[in-house]
């Protein structure tokens, strides 16, 4: 069952399940309707559209900038966070440390459910390909990392469901980080190979 009291971005591990308190929302905004450009959603201000509808980039009570990814009712299960969706993004926070963005939680407000994940500062993999100075080496050390990361989401169980250049992030450490990990049940590891 879920636990009503408020998560703080910074308490990331027991995150997972837990919901902030409902804040209003207009009558006319219900949970099919797509959500376009909100000012807040839940403690958190919306700074920008990333993806109109679907994810934004906002800011966390004390400034920290996060992503926010809203949840299909695909991913819940009479009002609650589906078990194996949970499951799954339990096993997605332990990848953290090998490449993946930090998800920090799950929350709802009022009709709207949404992930809260680490917002990467950094360069895409597209952008870098077009950096003049990076070598053949430095691409292809690049590439073997992005394959040492899916196989550890491999090895958990997880398939992306989505890499694409945009959602492989180099940060400012220069550090491959993967982003826009699905929550939804892929099963199939071929989805995270290109054909």
């Amino acid at each position: 069952s879920f636990n009503d009291r408020k998560p703080r971005i910074h308490d990331t591990r027991p995150l997972i399940g837990r919901f902030a308190a409902p804040t209003m929302k207009p009558a006319t905004m219900m949970a099919t309707d797509p959500i376009t450009s909100p000012a807040d959603l839940g403690d958190y201000r919306v700074v920008r559209a990333l993806a109109p509808g679907q994810t934004f980039l906002a800011r966390a009570p004390g400034g920290r900038e996060v992503v926010l990814k809203m949840l299909g009712d695909d991913c819940l299960l009479r009002g609650q966070l589906h078990p194996s969706i949970r499951e799954r993004l339990a096993r997605v926070r332990e990848l953290a440390e090998r490449g993946v963005a930090n998800l920090h939680g799950v929350e709802r407000d009022g009709p709207y459910t949404y992930l809260v994940w680490d917002y990467v500062l950094g360069t895409t993999f597209d952008q870098l390909a077009l950096e003049p100075g990076l070598s053949h080496r430095e691409m292809a050390s690049l590439a073997r990392e992005l394959v040492i990361v899916v196989e550890s989401l491999h090895a958990a169980g997880i398939v992306h469901g989505a890499i694409r250049p945009g959602n492989v992030i180099l940060d400012g450490h220069r550090r491959l980080r993967l982003t826009h990990i699905s929550p939804l049940l892929f099963s199939d590891p071929g989805l995270d190979v290109p054909s």
